[in-house]
């Protein structure tokens, strides 16, 4: 468990620092003495645990704990409060900002460390174990690929081709393609994870996932490091964040990095896609949509590979013909087609054969 301590007394840090000891397997990735430095780390390395004093000066303390909220919506967060900010109007503006474990702040003036420190390990029994995801001794491994060796593919069908998951790239013009998409689904519950990666920068992406939400009445929403892979969401790649996916004893896993960009882009769908065909093997599901450049194709190649299936959106319905045609060029795709049967296509996908109901009573 990755952590992060947030205290203006160095003292009480050091404290924490050492009741961690020992504790599972917590590793203090920062000890920092202000909110802002900690929006900074938190923006550039991965946190599970955010242990946070708030001090008199609460008001900046709350609008760090915002921004950082902004950054990480599911971090674990552990509030200690002193006399001075623990009135009820202050505890309502800390729920408001999504869930946090409140303790009281232990004395600093105490003589007896072991009491002191006794009390912080108490107020550490509230907080969950991250995902066994999050452990590298619990992944398990993942199939190989050699995608360079494929140079022609086997051809899906894809009107009878029932996949365990979908994943989507788009780029220049994608969020209008992606409402025509996601605009067929018409507030059914997909019956398979959908996986979305739109180029698109970090402050943008969660005004389109609420967009896209509106516009199919299903839940769209951006990933969160660690979260399962499950059906029953739409889930966008948050912009400046890779998306892969990967697998423990348990279940398949989101993770989310910051690592160097690919095809100059970061969001990648490459990795998606390239992670996707690793897991799920012929049962993965790819649509390359609008956009510059070749991002997609690699993984387009891949989800081929594995004897999976592919769809691109056409030239003439593309504002730009980059993605896609990168595609069609390597061969790794079963069906080319304008964007309203891409967005019939991927009903089909999370409902089978009854998304042609829906269709029909359109």
């Amino acid at each position: 468990m990755k952590v992060l301590i947030v205290d203006h007394s160095t003292m009480f840090r050091a404290k924490i620092r050492k009741a961690l000891n020992g504790y599972g397997a917590a590793e203090v990735v920062g000890s920092l003495s202000k909110g802002a430095l900690a929006l900074q780390l938190i923006s550039q390395r991965p946190v599970d645990l955010l242990l946070m004093g708030l001090s008199t000066a609460f008001e900046a303390d709350l609008e760090t704990l915002e921004g950082i909220r902004s950054i990480l919506p599911s971090l674990q967060v552990v509030l200690f409060l002193d006399d001075a900010s623990t009135s009820a109007k202050i505890k309502a503006r800390i729920r408001r900002l999504g869930s946090c474990k409140l303790h009281l702040r232990p004395s600093e003036q105490s003589q007896d460390e072991a009491e002191s420190l006794e009390q912080i390990r108490q107020c550490l029994q509230s907080v969950d174990a991250p995902p066994p995801a999050a452990t590298a001794e619990a992944a398990v491994p993942i199939p190989q690929l050699n995608i360079d060796r494929h140079t022609d593919y086997r051809k899906v069908d894809l009107n009878s081709f029932a996949p365990m998951i979908c994943v989507i790239a788009s780029s220049t013009g994608g969020p209008a393609a992606l409402e025509v998409v996601v605009s067929k689904l018409r507030g059914r519950v997909p019956r398979i994870p959908v996986l979305l990666v739109q180029h698109m920068p970090e402050s943008f992406t969660r005004n389109l996932a609420s967009r896209l939400a509106d516009l199919s009445g299903v839940e769209v929403r951006e990933a969160t490091n660690g979260e399962p892979v499950k059906p029953g969401a739409l889930i966008l790649a948050p912009g400046n964040f890779h998306m892969r996916l990967n697998r423990n004893a348990d279940s398949n896993y989101i993770t989310l990095d910051q690592g160097p960009k690919v095809n100059s882009v970061r969001p990648a769908a490459d990795l998606l896609f390239i992670s996707a065909a690793q897991l799920y093997g012929p049962t993965c599901a790819g649509m390359i949509l609008t956009g510059m450049g070749e991002d997609g194709c690699a993984g387009a190649k891949a989800i081929k590979a594995a004897g999976g299936g592919i769809m691109i959106q056409d030239r003439g319905s593309s504002i730009v013909w980059g993605m896609p045609a990168a595609v069609e060029k390597a061969g790794a795709y079963d069906l080319i087609s304008d964007l309203n049967a891409c967005a019939d296509q991927l009903a089909t996908f999370c409902y089978g054969n009854n998304a042609l109901l829906l269709k029909k009573s359109s």
